[in-house]
Formats: structure tokens, sequence, C-alpha cells
């Protein structure tokens, strides 16, 4: 019996003794857990046509000079938050002359300024408007740009600079943007000067985008053509977006026809997704047209993978107003589901009689044209709220 019971203490202490091991062994495997490679991301804000019209100018005048950040201080929350954002100014800003507005424009110098305090920082100046003082205007308007923390697309003061890319890095994401026009009024660019303003044509995208597409993670392409005061695009439209999209850019940003016309996804033939917002429409001007009231801010959300796959991870169209008063005064511009009835009975257009200057008409509107493409204010808003995470213990 004794021998039995001493057999049995000794299984058991031996039974313990590789069970003690094993979890030591277990225990000593143990690798320490890596965080994993989260993805990167860029938020994307772009801004339609910025026209400074006399009235638009001359409202801002102050004793110290031009005076307009106060006219986007309603829009500036979504702006500034943004990594980049863009905006077509639909002008030169000249030092060599004097403000001026239709036919030829030129906006004073200060709107640059502006623009950067409300958080723009890539400006588009391939535009119908660009050339409208001339080579000089041109030229003063880039030496001025040079001297401010800015992006330029579209216009050029040499071939060298031309050739110089325009890639921005945020957050470890490489964003390149190239613009083009449709042509610029009839004033014809000098031979000897052909890089000044990036016209559109078929060679010319294919070489630049082909480029460039090589060199960043997400390609930009800002488009300035269509119709103007048409809320559909044109056939060529049509025909130079799908080419975008067969050259593999990203995001393709329309502008000049100065309504709000679709937004849509091509697809090229080797598979790639092109977001491409046809017109933006207007972001701030004084023309009298209901339609030209509207416009809108895109969102865009570029992400790219730990294994380095890029994709648009969101996207979406917030509508804006300009709204300005029967004297040509009070310009602003508006989120359009914060411009109320009240509101919109001050502006001048409906004083004037233009009774479809209205929230539920410009809502409408926008439903009719962007679809389920619409995001409110407050979302929007929240999109880029900080997140909060709790610290690990």
């Amino acid at each position: 019996m004794k021998i039995y019971q001493k057999f049995i203490m000794t299984a058991v202490l031996f039974g313990l003794f590789f069970s003690f091991c094993a979890c030591s062994s277990a225990v000593e495997k143990i690798v320490p857990a890596v965080a994993p490679v989260l993805p990167k991301s860029v938020t994307l804000i772009a801004a339609g046509d910025n026209i400074l019209h006399n009235t638009v100018y001359n409202s801002a005048k102050t004793a110290e000079g031009y005076r307009f950040q106060a006219m986007y201080d309603s829009v500036e929350p979504i702006i500034s938050a943004a990594d980049i954002a863009f905006i077509n100014q639909e002008a030169p800003m000249s030092s060599l002359h004097e403000p001026s507005s239709y036919p030829t424009f030129n906006s004073p110098q200060e709107i640059a300024t502006d623009l950067l305090a409300v958080g723009f920082d890539v400006f588009n100046l391939a535009n119908n408007h660009m050339m409208d003082k001339g080579v000089k205007g041109v030229l003063s308007t880039l030496n001025y740009l040079d001297t401010l923390p800015v992006h330029i697309i579209g216009a050029f003061a040499s071939e060298e600079s031309r050739k110089q890319p325009v890639i921005l890095t945020k957050n470890g994401v490489t964003v390149g943007f190239l613009g083009y026009t449709y042509g610029t009024n009839g004033i014809t660019i000098p031979k000897d000067k052909p890089y000044l303003v990036g016209l559109i044509d078929d060679d010319i995208l294919r070489t630049e985008v082909s480029a460039l597409r090589s060199q960043c993670d997400f390609l930009i392409v800002s488009m300035h053509w269509g119709d103007e005061y048409h809320h559909q695009p044109n056939d060529e439209q049509k025909r130079l977006a799908q080419l975008l999209a067969e050259l593999n850019v990203d995001v393709v940003i329309g502008s000049h026809p100065h309504v709000i016309q679709p937004m849509e996804y091509l697809t090229s033939a080797n598979g790639h997704r092109t977001l491409v917002v046809y017109s933006l429409g207007n972001f701030i001007s004084s023309q009298n047209k209901v339609d030209t009231m509207l416009g809108g801010l895109l969102y865009v959300k570029l992400t790219k993978a730990s294994d380095g796959y890029c994709f648009i991870a969101q996207s979406g169209l917030l509508p804006t107003v300009t709204h300005y008063d029967n004297s040509y005064h009070e310009f602003k511009i508006y989120p359009l589901d914060n411009y109320n009835e009240s509101l919109s009975k001050k502006h001048r257009l409906f004083i004037k009689g233009q009774t479809l200057l209205n929230p539920t008409y410009l809502q409408q509107l926008a439903q009719e044209i962007w679809r389920d493409n619409i995001i409110g204010f407050d979302e929007l808003s929240n999109k880029f709220a900080p997140i909060n995470v709790e610290p690990l213990v």
C-alpha cells in the first residue's frame, strides 16, 4: 500500500513539474504586441469660382485697403479644418493695374492674403480671365504670390517653373495638382510664352498628367470648362473627364459654368475610379441670376492603406449661397442649410423680384443636381472633429 501511495505521489509531482515547464515555455514564447500600421488620410476641401466683381471689392474697401475675410467666415471653420483647401481664383491680382471688373478683371491683391487666412492653400489660376491684363498682369500676379505661402497651379512665369511639380505632403500622403482652362477669352497667349497659362489640350494632358502621376499618391486636376449657366455637362466635358480617368487621375474639380453641375465616379479600362465634379458653381460673385448664387464645397477624404493602396474613402458636397443686400453690401457665403427665409428676403435679387431666391428653391435645385452626394454643414463639421482616444493602461 505504501509502495502504491509512493507511486501515486511521484506521478503527481512529475505531472506538476512538466505542467510548470509547459507554462514557463509558453510565457517565454510570448512576443510583445506590435501596433498595427494604420492607414493614412488627407482631407481636401475645394471651392469653385471666386469672382470679385466691382460691387464685391468695393464693399470690402476700407481706409487701410481691402478686407475680404469676413465674407468667408461662415464657411471658414470647414476650410481651415481641412488638410488641403483649393480654390479657383477667377482673375489676376496685378499690382500694375487698378482693381477692375467685367469684362476684364483684376482683383485687389489683398484677396490672396485673406484667402490664405481663411485656410486656402492651393490657388488655381487656369481660367478664362487670367489673361485679362495681358502677360504683365499674369507675371505681376505670380511675382506677388511667390511672396506668400501658397501653392499655385495653372499659370507659370517660365517653362522651368511649369515643369516643377506641385505636390503637397500631408500626414505622410502626397497629393499632386494640375490646372487647365478651355481658353482665355480670345486674348492670345504669346507664341514665345506657351507655358504662361495651362490650356486644355489632349496631348498636353497626357504628357503632364502622366509625368506627375508617378510622383504622388493622389492626383487632382482642375478643369475650367463647360457651358455657362448650364446645369448639365456637355459632351466635351464628359469626353475629357473620361480621358482623365484613363490617365488615372483621382479627382477632377470643374469650374466656369457659374452654376452647379453633377458629381459622379468614372471607371477607367484598368478599373481606376475617378471622382468628377463637373462644376462647383460660384463661390462668391455679384452675378444677377438666382442659380448663380448656389455653389458648393467639395469634401474628399483621401486614404492610403498600410499596403500602399490609395483610394477615396469619403466624398460629399456642401451647398453654399452667396448673399448680398439691396445696396450691394453685406457680401457673405453661407452654408445652404444655415440660410433661412428671413435672410433670403434681404437679398438684392429677392428684393428686385427674383423670388426664387429662397432656401426652398435652392435646396430643391441642389437636390436635383447633387442628389445623394449632398452633405450638411453639421455633418461635415463632425468629420473634422478631433477624436478622443483613451490612453492604454
